[in-house]
């Protein structure tokens, strides 16, 4: 059996084929993670190209998104709940308002949040989709951009982010 396996080895190391095999798979990965290979701070007064909107589900830092804090992320999914109730369900405006102010006034977190619209608007099907939908990005500024590569680059060293 050794004397097989041997044979088959010193056959595939012959061939010429698995060469230029492995060369090209080689050369596609290269090309696939080469803008990944270098770390590109933004310029000042670089522009930052806002992407349509079909298109922002997978954005990242390359593409000048970053992550948005927690109260933003609230505040989005504040502003997204009040133009679904004004819009598709027709409720009146200065109804919303005075939800969504209550809601501001009494400094609510997620949790009292939906717990509070569930027991306000029943008619809502699942309040916790606006609360806790994929995380929102947003587009930066330069400076914010490059803070958060610094931050980024801080708590991980470049080859230990890529490798994972």
């Amino acid at each position: 059996m050794w004397f097989i396996i041997k044979k088959e080895l010193t056959w595939f190391l012959k061939n010429p084929i698995y060469y230029i095999g492995a060369i090209l798979v080689f050369l596609v990965v290269y090309v696939q993670c080469q803008p990944y290979l270098t770390i590109n701070y933004f310029q000042q007064g670089q522009m930052i190209e806002t992407l349509p909107i079909e298109q922002t589900g997978d954005t990242d830092i390359m593409d000048g998104y970053i992550p948005v804090t927690e109260k933003e992320g609230f505040d989005i999914s504040l502003d997204n709940l009040r133009q679904d109730l004004i819009n598709s369900i027709g409720i009146d405006e200065k109804q919303v308002n005075e939800l969504i102010n209550y809601i501001e006034e009494k400094n609510m977190n997620k949790e009292e949040t939906i717990e509070f619209i569930e027991s306000k608007c029943s008619y809502i099907g699942n309040v916790r989709d606006y609360f806790y939908s994929a995380d929102e990005m947003k587009l930066g500024t330069v400076e914010e951009l490059n803070s958060y590569i610094g931050n980024a680059l801080d708590k991980e060293d470049y080859a230990a982010y890529f490798g994972r």
